[in-house]
């Protein structure tokens, strides 16, 4: 066929009704009544639902046939499914904290300008440096209270909050500014830790004082923050853009099982789908308040 014929055959985009799709006979078209009712409560909460790919059928004039609708409702592998066949990125989002999760921790408290208590602070880095401080329940050894978000342009910034809030542990991104957040490191030896994430360890984070660094698996770190979440083991000060900045952040990355086709060895990961920086910081900021530098944990975490 040649390019022109190839072209007038395209159909292109376009809206047909459902009883013009004649399901593909080498494909399965069915989809239990669970898989239904997740489907329908998807479509309601995010109003998307993939383009159905489809080809002229051959025996019936105005009608299509849905060459990988079975597939899309079948695959083992939704992942490789949507990435490869559909070029569009996925993560299972009924595994992401949503807005009203966070929103419903907030109280009528407003953001303290400075504390005396036992506080730590998670900075996530960037274009701009992403800041939340904690301070420990007094009663509840468990607990840990959002008293500060904020964003800083320069590392210089957060030796003021350091002495302001009186940190006595920061654990601040890693990378990409090694050598700068180092720095700041040093500048407050036994305070501060540069965090890298390490896939292949697991259990409590590794704390090296010497090195000014902490080792953590990433998933598991994010795991407990957003268990801190959901178990309601943190407040958010009163309702205000930033706490909802914050929320939104929160919200930004999905926990999708990973399967490897050859071996079929199956592990979680956290998939990125929007603007996340809060959600390290704080990340960052509960790592520090639950866990010390000898490495174990001041308070237990469901990592599942």
């Amino acid at each position: 066929m040649t390019e022109r014929a190839l072209s007038n055959a395209r159909v292109g985009p376009r809206m047909v009704t459902l009883d013009d799709l004649v399901a593909h006979p080498l494909n399965s078209n069915v989809m239990s009544e669970d898989l239904q009712a997740k489907l329908r409560a998807h479509i309601k909460r995010t109003g998307r639902y993939p383009f159905l790919v489809v080809r002229p059928h051959p025996e019936q004039p105005s009608r299509f046939q849905g060459e990988i609708l079975g597939e899309y409702r079948t695959t083992r592998y939704p992942g490789h499914f949507f990435n490869l066949k559909l070029g569009r990125a996925w993560a299972d989002l009924d595994r992401r904290l949503d807005m009203a999760s966070s929103l419903a921790l907030c109280t009528d408290r407003p953001m303290l300008e400075s504390a005396k208590g036992d506080c730590t602070m998670g900075v996530d880095t960037g274009k701009l440096l992403h800041v939340v401080i904690l301070q420990n329940d007094t009663k509840n050894e468990n607990a840990h209270h959002v008293v500060h978000l904020g964003t800083y342009r320069e590392l210089s910034d957060l030796d003021a909050l350091m002495e302001r809030y009186s940190i006595h542990r920061c654990v601040i991104d890693g990378l990409p500014e090694t050598h700068a957040t180092r720095q700041f490191a040093d500048r407050h030896v036994g305070n501060v830790y540069l965090c890298f994430f390490n896939d292949n360890q697991r259990g409590v984070p590794k704390f090296d004082w010497m090195n000014r660094k902490v080792e953590v698996n990433r998933t598991e770190a994010l795991d407990a923050s957003r268990a801190a979440i959901r178990e309601k083991l943190t407040t958010l000060p009163r309702r205000d853009s930033q706490v909802e900045l914050f929320a939104r952040h929160m919200t930004a990355d999905a926990k999708k099982l990973e399967e490897d086709e050859e071996t079929g060895a199956r592990k979680y990961r956290y998939f990125k789908n929007g603007e996340n920086h809060y959600g390290f910081a704080f990340t960052y900021a509960w790592m520090a308040a639950v866990s010390c530098p000898s490495g174990r944990w001041l308070v237990s975490w469901n990592l599942d």
